[in-house]
């Protein structure tokens, strides 16, 4: 399981831990696109017990459905992988992935490299590594394409809504002025 860092750092640190949280990921037991699986009803059941709202971008992304899902019961980060991938080596990354997390404003106050990028959806968006954050409500959700391409990301993003809602456009929820003022600090303000 993943570890949380005591404090993120961009860079090559950071972009190492972007790429273990990618591989953490590792090879998913779905396929490339067809009927849901299993990943599905466990996404369903960890969100209906989340103590947050559980995020992610539908059954499908471009050509991949949701291969894999999981919790980590230390950190109560939720990982939605979609699409499966090709091990090279000793890892690989899936295609796209969304995690959501509870905003952690301890450990974002000690944040470097990171940088605020224009509004996503109508809340505030960072990048960090080679992932683009949004903070949303007590949230912070993470999304991440195995190229590192944040246009991608947050091409995504507008397909982002919670686990059993319809597909909106509308805002997300904003985040606690308290969250935003910590990630301001360490990332700066809005662009």
């Amino acid at each position: 399981m993943f570890e949380r860092p005591s404090t993120l750092v961009a860079g090559k640190p950071a972009t190492l831990a972007i790429a273990s949280l990618l591989t953490l990921a590792a090879c998913g037991n779905g396929s490339e696109s067809g009927t849901p699986r299993p990943a599905e009803d466990a996404l369903q059941q960890i969100a209906a017990k989340a103590d947050h709202p559980v995020y992610y971008l539908g059954q499908q992304y471009r050509d991949w459905i949701v291969s894999e899902t999981y919790i980590d019961n230390d950190t109560g980060r939720v990982y939605v992988i979609y699409g499966t991938c090709s091990a090279v080596v000793d890892s690989c990354a899936p295609p796209f992935q969304v995690m959501t997390e509870v905003m952690d404003p301890e450990l974002w106050s000690t944040a470097v490299g990171c940088s605020r990028v224009p509004p996503v959806r109508g809340v505030p968006a960072v990048t960090f590594g080679e992932a683009l954050m949004l903070l949303t409500a007590e949230s912070l959700i993470t999304l991440a394409d195995d190229t590192g391409d944040a246009a991608a990301a947050t091409a995504a993003a507008e397909q982002l809504r919670p686990v059993g809602a319809a597909l909106s456009t509308e805002a997300l929820p904003p985040p606690e002025p308290a969250a935003l003022q910590v990630v301001e600090s360490a990332c700066g303000k809005n662009p």
